[in-house]
């Protein structure tokens, strides 16, 4: 099972925490893609710094399965591998949030 979330406005962090690492069973596994073939992703910073809340408000960093992504999709161009590239870059910037997700992922 994981928790494929939209990642909310910061006032709402805590609750992406509790969703995507605070539930036993749930396992994060974000999915990371391009808006668009001539631009950066953004989805990578963005549970970086979800991660670094859960750490900064004691729940610890969240420990991500995986990245996913969807290359077919219209106006995506990420591949699995750079999703995972892109998310381990944001992770491991900081000593805190550090880790090695296990799987690149893909929807088609």
């Amino acid at each position: 099972m994981y928790v494929a979330a939209v990642v909310p406005p910061v006032g709402a962090a805590d609750s992406v925490v509790t969703a995507s690492w605070g539930w036993p069973p749930a396992f994060a596994l974000p999915e990371i893609y391009y808006n668009g073939c001539n631009s950066y992703a953004v989805e990578d910073i963005q549970w970086g710094m979800i991660s670094l809340r859960a750490v900064n408000n004691g729940t610890g960093p969240i420990y991500f399965s995986g990245s996913l992504a969807s290359p077919s999709a219209p106006g995506s161009c990420e591949s699995p591998q750079g999703a995972y590239i892109d998310l381990w870059n944001v992770i491991n910037n900081t000593p805190s949030t550090a880790m090695t997700p296990n799987f690149a992922t893909s929807l088609g």
